[in-house]
């Protein structure tokens, strides 16, 4: 006699095995007569062992770049500029931009998203992940269906309703945003309805978490398929408000925290609610990095002719950071600046300053230690002792270098993990830039006189050469080419695995 497991909503829990004959029969549940018969319900059987339509999840956020929180950009540009390709992308050249997108929930049943909540990128996966990203990337070229229509429609694929039981209206808008072989597919793998009695007694076996999200589900299957309810009870139904603990399986993250793209761009996301999603992406620029005979960072020059250059001052004895022999500070002897005329790019402008500021470095390495092995830092004390005037703000400074070290050694490992390929130069490049930056930034800074604006913009574009080092090493990338970016393929996955996951598009407000 040929069993199976009997399956439930998303397909997250499977039933006791039970006899199929003419009908099913539910399994042995505590407080339940063992083999009540229920009537045929479509597709339940095959549920068995199926991965839910959409199936990512914080787990398949694997690219997060703590190393990046600091990186707040005030040059951005509005993605509208960018040229489009395919299905609505952009065609990105370097620099930073931002749109509004019009996102959606992807995860019925749970919270949506709340103040202060970090998401990441992840790729959209599950059974249905072709589909759904075709109604992601088509709504582009649709701008007359509603995004409404286009949320229903998603539900619709999240609950496993058969097309054909959609109201007229969201067929219409179906049969423009998807093929005829997705139509016969939604059709053929869809979930019929579950009677209440039943759906009772099987929901109450479930975990919480999952019972919320597989009875809200089956509720959405109920209305779409009666035709008649209203959006807001929809929405009341997938998308729930309020307050909300930590779920299983979270983790810390910080709002505006980016991720690396596929497609060789960083990203991050900050929703206003699920169906809408401010997103931020850059590609870096061109770098290129000098150093000295001691490895020390002498310039840092973009593609575009800007250009921070340093001496260094070596009358000065240089300070060894108290807890991570890794790291010394050198004095600065000048710090100069210098970008191309804006009237006149034949020329250039610079700006000097004169025995002013420090960086830390890292210290030579030596012959016999491991290329590519950061050294492990020793505990912190509680505070930093100020070393003198010459290296002014030594204590805080100490700290975020400390912090900063700790960003990078965890950012290795998760690469190293990946390949082991990597150069000592470009792990140096990545791990001095910041801490080159941050003193060529202390050392120009609250300078008077008609320079503070392009200053500040010098200073915006030296923080993209941190972009630059990450990806270098991460080999995803040719920095300073153009890159086409297409967000129908993107999940923004919250750090609380009680809040929504939100479908991204390149279709904006």
């Amino acid at each position: 006699m040929r069993r199976i497991l009997m399956a439930v909503g998303v397909g997250l829990v499977a039933m006791a095995p039970v006899p199929v004959m003419a009908q099913l029969r539910l399994p042995n549940i505590p407080g339940l007569p063992g083999g009540v018969p229920i009537p045929p319900v479509p597709g339940l059987g095959e549920l068995m062992g199926d991965r839910p339509p959409v199936s990512t999840s914080l787990e398949d956020a694997k690219t997060e770049l703590a190393l990046l929180d600091t990186y707040n950009p005030q040059r951005v540009a509005p993605a509208s500029q960018l040229r489009r390709g395919e299905h609505g992308s952009f065609v990105v050249v370097p620099g930073v931009y931002e749109y509004e997108a019009q996102s959606y929930c992807l995860h019925a049943g749970t919270h949506g998203p709340g103040q202060g909540d970090g998401y990441l990128y992840a790729p959209l996966l599950g059974k249905r992940e072709t589909i759904v990203r075709r109604v992601l990337q088509n709504s582009v070229a649709h701008p007359d269906i509603p995004q409404r229509d286009i949320q229903l429609l998603l539900w619709a694929i999240l609950s496993r309703t058969r097309f054909n039981d959609l109201s007229s209206d969201l067929q219409a808008a179906g049969r423009r945003l998807l093929t005829r072989e997705d139509i016969n597919d939604l059709n053929g793998g869809a979930l019929g309805n579950i009677p209440p009695e039943v759906q009772r007694r099987i929901f109450a076996e479930l975990p919480p978490a999952v019972r919320q999200v597989v009875q809200a589900e089956a509720n959405l299957r109920s209305l779409l398929t009666r035709g008649n309810a209203s959006y807001a009870e929809m929405e009341r139904i997938a998308v729930l408000v309020g307050e909300v603990g930590m779920g299983e399986g979270s983790r810390e993250v910080p709002a505006g925290r980016w991720s690396m793209h596929p497609s060789g761009l960083f990203v991050r996301y900050n929703p206003s609610g699920y169906s809408r999603t401010k997103v931020q992406f850059a590609l870096p620029d061109r770098y290129t990095i000098t150093r000295d005979t001691l490895g020390r960072i002498t310039s840092v020059t973009d593609s575009q002719g800007y250009r921070s250059e340093v001496v260094y001052d070596d009358r000065i004895a240089p300070r060894p950071h108290p807890t991570d022999p890794q790291l010394v500070a050198y004095a600065f002897q000048s710090v100069r600046l210098t970008r191309p005329n804006p009237t006149n790019r034949a020329q250039t402008e610079q700006f000097e300053v004169q025995n002013q500021g420090w960086a830390f470095t890292h210290a030579p390495r030596r012959a016999a230690s491991n290329p590519v092995t950061l050294a492990a830092a020793l505990p912190l004390p509680g505070f930093f002792t100020a070393q003198g005037d010459r290296y002014w703000d030594w204590a805080r400074r100490g700290r975020e270098a400390y912090d900063q070290q700790q960003a990078v050694r965890d950012y290795w490992e998760r690469v190293d993990r990946a390949t082991r390929d990597r150069s000592a130069q470009d792990i140096d490049d990545l791990t001095d830039l910041g801490h080159y930056r941050d003193g060529v930034e202390a050392a120009t800074t609250g300078s008077t006189g008609d320079r503070v604006g392009w200053i500040a913009d010098h200073h915006e574009r030296q923080r993209g050469a941190l972009l630059y080092a990450i990806c270098v090493l991460e080999e995803r990338c040719e920095p300073g080419s153009s890159r086409t970016y297409d967000p129908s393929g993107d999940v923004a996955v919250p750090g609380n695995t009680s809040r929504q996951r939100l479908g991204q598009s390149a279709r904006g407000f």
